[in-house]
């Protein structure tokens, strides 16, 4: 039989109640396990309540819900250069946007954010991350951080699985997008030689208009589960060859279980 995930588009994780009866931790109903053992959403990052920046030689400026992400280069990378993930002679480090609606550049990029029912679909007055590709893709590799969390004294059980998890989009009228390239680091401060690549998505054939479904992305962060250290994530977008190469993320969480 097939993993069920959701009854009537809700999460397993979510559901108290069946037919009026109460659910408790390990219960089985019609073959259907409810969950144990502190599954739980440790950080969600939506940018909802961010404030739009979408030049590409002006980096967005996070606030709010949203402090402890960072984009400014003297910060993330101590002022130096991250490096260049894709060997294409980059030598600039730049920040990320914060886009909403469509971004601004022609024959790229999403009609909007992620929509709140997270079915993939657009959100026109939604706020989300991303890199504009104008004036960038000649000679910038673009570096945001998420704020640090100790992944040991976060989760409830580090015996369950630890993942990242973000929704993607990048639509390119020419297929010339920005490669990502996402590192984890126990410093706030990094660059590419001192950092650990998590995972490297270079494939974006999926994104074959701007009304494409944003898709949402897995990367496992198990590795991490019992080390005492505060970790950052540093997403990296490089490797684009014309400006119609805007990348988007939204959604970005760190989930247990």
């Amino acid at each position: 039989m097939a993993n069920i995930s959701k009854i009537k588009k809700v999460p397993i994780d979510n559901i108290t109640k069946l037919s009026n009866r109460t659910l408790a931790e390990g219960d089985s109903v019609l073959g259907l396990l409810k969950p144990s053992g502190g599954t739980q959403v440790i950080a969600l990052y939506n940018f909802e309540d961010q404030t739009t920046q979408e030049s590409g030689a002006s980096d967005w400026n996070p606030s709010g819900t949203h402090s402890g992400w960072e984009t400014d280069t003297a910060v993330v990378t101590g002022g130096g250069s991250w490096g260049n993930p894709a060997s294409n002679g980059n030598t600039t480090t730049d920040g990320w946007n914060l886009g909403f609606g469509s971004t601004t550049s022609g024959g790229t990029g999403p009609t909007g954010a992620l929509h709140a029912d997270l079915d993939g679909s657009h959100d026109t007055s939604g706020r989300y991350m991303y890199v504009e590709g104008t004036g960038v893709k000649d000679d910038r590799v673009c570096v945001v951080r998420t704020p640090g969390f100790n992944f040991s004294t976060a989760m409830n059980n580090t015996g369950n699985d630890l993942n990242l998890k973000f929704w993607l989009h990048q639509y390119s009228s020419n297929n010339s997008g920005h490669n990502l390239y996402i590192y984890i680091d126990d410093s706030s401060t990094s660059t590419e030689s001192d950092a650990t690549l998590l995972h490297t998505i270079t494939d974006f054939t999926e994104y074959n208009t701007f009304s494409a479904n944003w898709s949402q992305k897995t990367v496992s962060l198990n590795s991490y589960r019992t080390t005492d250290a505060t970790h950052y994530i540093y997403f990296v977008a490089d490797g684009a060859t014309t400006f119609r190469c805007d990348i988007c993320i939204d959604n970005v969480e760190f989930k247990e279980g």
